[in-house]
Order: C-alpha cells, then structure tokens, then sequence
C-alpha cells in the first residue's frame, strides 16, 4: 500500500484509494442456488467504481486539506452537512493550525475540481489512542460530505477508501462511522458492519452546561443528613444498576 500523504499539506495524496484492475472469471450459476456477493467482493466493487470514477474524471483531484481551502469553499461544502455556523478565515486558520500540530492523530482528506478550483467532497479520520487491545489505535471517521453538484461521481467512495487506507496505515484495529439508516446498504459495500443491539448516545452542547449554580459547603452538609437517611433504600437499586451498567457498556 502507498504511504499516505502528511496531513493538510499540498502534497498528493490520490495514491491513497486503493485500486484494484484485477478481474476474476464468473462462473455460471443458476438462478436458483445464486447468493448475493461477500462483503468483500462489494468493497473490490466500491473499489473499481471508484477507480474508473476517478480516470473518468482527472479533473478531480484527492488530497489533503490545504490552508487555502478556505477560499475553495470547504466552510460551504461543510454546510450541506451538517450547522457549520459562521467561519472566519481567523477561526478556520486558528483550528486547521491545532489539528496540523497532530500530525498523528488527524487526517483531512478533500477533492478538488482542480477546472473550477473548488472543493467538491470531504472527509475527516481521527485516530484515537486507547488502553485496550494492547494500548491499540482506533479510527473514527466524521464528516463525509459531497457536493450536491458532484452527487454521480463516486466521489463518496474515493474519500472513504483513502481514510480507510490511513486508518490501516496507522494501525488501527478498527475503523467505526456513523451514519443514518438509510445509508448502511452504502456503507456495508465497503466493507462497514452494523453491530447489533448498538444505539448511539450523544450528549449536546446544552445539555452539557450546568443547570444550576454549584452547591455551596453549607447546602451540600444539610443535604448530606437528607442524603444518609436514603442511602439503605437506595443501595439495593444501585448494586442492581451497576450489574446492568457492566453489561450495558458497548465493545471497545
């Protein structure tokens, strides 16, 4: 596998998607005992649309986030994703800094339309350091987003396949996303799984401030006589919460 390019600089990264010119002979079946192809034979599918996507068009270029992608439109092409809220050029130059200075930990991969010098999709992978699994590495992948303009261009699976590339390339063990429902068939074609009996659990801005001014010393010891007197009653809910909690945690 090519070495992907250092994050947000002008260098190339197009090697990054893998490609695949090899076919394989069909063999014959019959109607009646054909199955629906293996995961990985979709991702060597997903593979080669993107592949001849990107000879059919090599106007379109896959690198990673410069610092002059402000003036491309990359806070534009965001917004048909998802609130990006207003921008500055100080702001986005101030975050593009404190994500380059971790080289290791994030990769921003676009594609230009190098005729009309404009960003036409993106992606984010984000490489996080862990305890488990011999203090092993997982990827996250945020923020896929292709413009409305460049919808048939297969342009959704070049990015994927070059932040899945990163992703091998730094080691990671697995590579997780997030997504609607109604794109899962998409995801899975590259290789993606829908774990089972898994919600997602986001906490937002909002919810995060504090509802209330914090306890002084006093409150907090005419509270802890009312506290003590509920602690019996509630020491049975809690040794049963916490069985539940153990088996309610998600796998790493």
């Amino acid at each position: 596998m090519a070495q992907p390019a250092p994050l947000l600089t002008p260098q190339t990264a197009a090697g990054l998607a893998p490609s695949d010119s090899s076919t394989a002979t069909a063999q014959p079946r019959s109607p009646a005992v054909a199955s629906p192809p293996s995961v990985e034979t979709q991702r060597r599918m997903s593979m080669e649309a993107a592949r001849l996507a990107a000879q059919a068009r090599p106007d379109l270029v896959l690198r990673p986030l410069q610092l002059g992608d402000y003036d491309r439109g990359f806070v534009e092409l965001l917004s048909q994703l998802t609130v990006v809220a207003p921008l500055s050029r100080a702001e986005f130059e101030a975050r593009f800094r404190e994500m380059a200075a971790c080289p290791e930990h994030y990769f921003v991969m676009v594609i230009e339309d190098t005729q009309k010098r404009v960003l036409c999709a993106a992606g984010t992978v984000f490489v996080e350091r862990k305890f488990v699994h011999s203090a092993g590495l997982v990827g996250h992948i945020e923020d896929i987003v292709v413009s409305s303009d460049y919808r048939s261009a297969q342009l959704g699976r070049r990015i994927l396949e070059a932040l899945i590339a990163i992703s091998h390339d730094r080691g990671c063990y697995k590579v997780i996303l997030d997504c609607e429902v109604k794109n899962v068939e998409f995801y899975s074609r590259l290789g993606f799984s829908r774990p089972k009996e898994q919600v997602q659990c986001s906490i937002y801005g909002e919810f995060l401030l504090p509802s209330s001014p914090t306890s002084t010393p006093a409150s907090a010891a005419s509270s802890s006589s009312s506290s003590s007197s509920s602690s019996s009653s509630s020491s049975s809910s809690s040794s049963s919460s916490s069985s539940s909690s153990s088996s309610s945690s998600s796998s790493s």
